[in-house]
């Protein structure tokens, strides 16, 4: 690749000179429009510099400056071609590089910035690479960062396709990047969500964009999102409802709730309805759920519940678990919660104070306290007075407590 360094004074409001870089490497002239470098090259040194010879008119220190820099300039670029072109650090490409009509996120999506970026083989794929290595770029995009250079190229691969699944990867990086989220509307299937179409990469990449960015338009979101997840409710699906609060359920999520549909189907509308907030919106629903005779189906209400990190919902899961003291799958979860230090054991205990629960459920909610819960929650066990439809459950959990908090137990708990 040969650089030339030109000097232009029009170009330059204040009299001095100005520097422009032309780039004719017949591989990047090939890759993009004249006008335009590519933004992926800044690593290249250059073989030829040129320097104008200065104007006459009372520049001279101007031009000796010019003349320095340029010398300076070329001596350096020789100490970076010798050390190895695969050795020179990628310098990121300006915003400016990225053609227009490919917009930029100010802020990264956090799950964005904590994937890497795209390869120099993956770019060098999406701008001049072959159909199928295009292809193959586009679809490990999904897993890669969004940067400057990548919008670059997937503008540059977007204009030597007219591949409709190719495009909607193209469309999915741009939107994770910040494009406008009605593009990955756009670019969906016009066929019914349950059509195979929508098993693409292409579609499934644009759902999960749509939903990181759900709360934006959540009309549009909430219909589609639901839809889909009843055939396929995926994490990044189900987390994108969350971002929503609908007035009410959507239509085909009660109908699968209703009846008539198959396990599968009505274990992800379960699923829906509790990450739309059932629990605080609909909670007759979600008790029906977890008293359920199939215990597949209660199993799976607990579970959701658990997912949440509202306190409706894990109020309900906590009343659950501490009503069915048979079950070992749920009494395991319960331990499993206390320990990620989100106050489930406070939940447990205000369910072993509460005098409306059933006896049964308020011991073995005491018992878990007990055993596993903080002092937080040890303070409203060892606050319970002693009652003959506890039995001895509350009495041991007690002694449990002031086990594990040794000869300070007083002072810890309040009692």
């Amino acid at each position: 690749m040969t650089r030339h360094v030109s000097s232009n004074r029009s170009h330059d409001e204040t009299g001095g000179y100005s520097i422009e870089l032309i780039d004719d490497d017949p591989g990047i002239v090939e890759a993009a429009p004249a006008p335009r470098m590519s933004a992926r090259r800044s690593g290249a040194a250059p073989s030829r510099i040129s320097v104008a010879p200065p104007p006459p008119e009372g520049h001279g220190r101007i031009g000796a400056g010019l003349a320095l820099a340029v010398t300076l300039g070329a001596a350096l670029s020789g100490v970076i071609y010798s050390s190895g072109r695969s050795a020179s650090p990628r310098v990121p490409a300006p915003v400016a590089a990225v053609p227009e009509g490919v917009p930029v996120a100010e802020h990264a999506t956090e799950a964005a910035t904590e994937l890497p970026p795209p390869s120099e083989a993956e770019l060098a794929a999406l701008e001049t690479g072959t159909p199928g290595a295009m292809g193959d770029a586009l679809r490990t995009l999904a897993q890669r960062g969004v940067t400057p250079q990548g919008l670059y190229a997937v503008d540059l691969a977007a204009r030597r396709t007219t591949d409709v699944e190719l495009l909607r990867r193209i469309t999915c990086y741009r939107v994770r990047g910040g494009a406008p989220l009605d593009g990955a509307f756009s670019a969906l299937p016009a066929r019914p969500v349950a059509d195979a179409e929508w098993g693409g990469d292409g579609a499934a990449c644009l759902l999960e964009a749509i939903a990181a960015r759900a709360s934006e338009m959540p009309g549009p979101s909430l219909r589609v999102l639901s839809d889909r997840a009843l055939i396929q409710d995926t994490d990044g699906i189900v987390a994108g409802l969350a971002q929503l609060d609908p007035e009410q359920l959507p239509g085909p999520v009660v109908a699968a709730l209703d009846g008539g549909v198959d396990h599968r189907t009505h274990r992800a509308a379960i699923r829906i309805a509790i990450a739309l907030g059932a629990a605080a919106k609909w909670p007759e629903r979600v008790d029906s759920w977890l008293a359920d005779p199939d215990r597949v189906i209660r199993l799976h209400a607990s579970a959701e519940l658990l997912r949440q990190r509202d306190e409706a919902s894990q109020r309900l899961a906590a009343r659950a678990i501490a009503a069915d003291p048979a079950d070992e799958e749920l009494s395991r979860r319960a331990v499993e919660q206390i320990g990620r230090g989100d106050g489930f054991d406070r939940l447990l205990a205000a369910v072993a104070a509460d005098a409306s629960a059933p006896a049964d459920a308020r011991a073995h909610a005491a018992e878990l306290v007990g055993r596993h819960g903080g002092a937080d929650a040890g303070r409203v066990v060892m606050a319970i007075p002693t009652e003959p439809a506890l039995g001895p459950a509350l009495a041991e959990a007690q002694a449990r407590l002031d086990q594990r908090f040794g000869s300070s137990v007083k002072t810890l708990l309040g009692s």
